[in-house]
Formats: structure tokens, sequence, C-alpha cells
């Protein structure tokens, strides 16, 4: 049995992580335009950068088309939560989460941006998304989604035709393993 190689997972993470930098330094124009300060995108594409180097150095001797299945499984989870973890950052440098997660302990209701219960958002996206039937709160068993603002059902929209069309499978096509067999 082949053991995972965690050369290959770091080089890999480090390629994402380095798309990742570019990509924040893809949003200073608009930032620009729209008179946000720049520092959390400069400062997220640094971090990002910075451990997309690291990743490299550890991992520059290692061919990453040696891969196995085994790496490749665990290359998508972990890529999923590095870009989950490094996508927060600039949110995180501008101090819009922590903004919201005090505005959410001081109120007792504890809206969302658009005027939703965090309870009942999170719910209806889960229930969108992977289709798990009602939600919770206003979405619950005896709710519906009609108060829910436009820009929400937009949202809910998009998140059930992801959940539908079972995004991570449809990567699977796209793999070069799926259709050698």
């Amino acid at each position: 049995m082949k053991l995972i190689n965690p050369m290959i997972l770091l080089g890999v993470l480090g390629i994402i992580l380095s798309i990742e930098a570019v990509s924040f330094l893809g949003c200073l124009p608009l930032a620009m335009i729209y008179g946000e300060p720049l520092t959390p995108f400069i400062g997220s594409a640094m971090v990002a950068g910075f451990i997309a180097a690291v990743f490299y150095m550890l991992s520059r001797k290692e061919d990453i088309s040696n891969a196995s299945m085994r790496d490749g499984y665990l290359i998508v989870t972990l890529s999923w939560f590095t870009l989950s973890l490094t996508g927060s950052l600039p949110y995180l440098m501008n101090g819009s989460i922590t903004h919201f997660t005090d505005a959410f302990f001081e109120s007792a209701s504890g809206f969302t941006t658009t005027g939703s219960e965090l309870i009942t958002s999170s719910s209806a996206v889960a229930s969108c998304m992977a289709g798990i039937g009602p939600g919770l709160g206003a979405v619950g068993p005896m709710g519906n989604y009609a108060a829910m603002p436009a820009i929400t059902k937009i949202i809910l929209i998009l998140a059930m035709i992801l959940g539908r069309l079972e995004i991570i499978t449809a990567f699977a096509l796209f793999s070069r393993s799926f259709w050698k067999n």
C-alpha cells in the first residue's frame, strides 16, 4: 500500500496559495475605485505568498505528477480547507468579521447583512445546498422563503444549483484518471 507523500501535498498547496495571492492583488483596482482600504488585500497576498513560498521551498525536489489517488483525495480536501482559511484573511484584516461577531453577540437576534436571522440564513443555505429538507427559523417546516429579500433568494438559487450539480463530482469529470479507466 502506497502511503501519502506530504511533499506532493505541500507542492500543490503552494501552487494554490500562489494563485490565491495573485487573486488578492487583483482586488486592488476595485478597492481603489470604491475607496476601500488596500492593506487587507496586500497583507493577505503577502501572507498567502509567504506560505506558498515556504511550501515551495519544502517540496521543490518533489514531482507532483507522481501523485497517487490517495494524494489526490487529500489534496482536494486540504485545498478547500486552505482556500477557506486564507480566503477569509482580507475580512479578518479589515475587521469585518470581528465587527460582525461583536454585533452578533451584542444583539439578541443576530441579524445578518440581509436582515435575516443567522440561524434562518445558515439553515436556508444548508437546506438549498444539500437538499436536506426544511431549514430552521423562518424557513422551517411552518415557514417559507417568501419573506427573504431578492438578493438572498438569488444566492440561495445559486447554492441550490451548485448542490444539485454535485460540484465536487463535476470536478472529477475533468481529471485525466477518470477518463483513462
